[in-house]
């Protein structure tokens, strides 16, 4: 009778062994078919710029582009940003919707995520900008420094 309960035991347990063989095949399959969404693509980098660190991450979640520009290693103030195509005198023109949800907002801020915006889709990126901006001067000097920064991790 014993050697007939180990028989049984050891045939069950050969069972689940293969349930979780099958199982894992199956997964396997699943896994593979989502390949290519995952991981989602990110950059990010550091630079001197007016004299002060900052750092960038740039990450492509496939139906927007998230971007932080920090020189506080912090989020700043958060925006949506997308554009829109409108005609103006017969020509088809955009238009930049800038939107602040989170943080303080200030003239110079939304002038660097218009030109931000406008610069990025004019290289082709086509999606809404999540755009988190924590920078300690938002001078037209240094525009074109946070401009060069972005694009040396375009990753749209």
């Amino acid at each position: 009778f014993l050697i007939l309960y180990l028989l049984i035991r050891q045939l069950k347990l050969t069972l689940i062994f293969f349930e979780r063989k099958k199982e894992e095949k199956r997964m396997d399959g699943q896994v593979s078919s989502t390949e290519g969404m995952f991981p989602v693509k990110q950059s990010q980098g550091a630079a001197i710029i007016g004299g002060e660190h900052t750092d960038i991450v740039v990450v492509d979640f496939g139906n927007r582009l998230c971007l932080v520009l920090t020189q506080y290693q912090k989020l700043g103030s958060l925006l949506h940003c997308h554009t829109d195509g409108v005609l103006q005198d017969g020509e088809r023109g955009r238009t930049h919707s800038i939107q602040t949800l989170l943080g303080d907002e200030n003239e110079e801020m939304v002038l660097l995520a218009r030109i931000l915006t406008d610069r990025l889709y004019s290289s082709g990126m086509a999606k809404p900008i999540l755009l988190s901006l924590a920078l300690k001067t938002y001078d037209s000097d240094h525009i074109a420094s946070v401009l060069d920064l972005v694009f040396q991790h375009k990753i749209w």
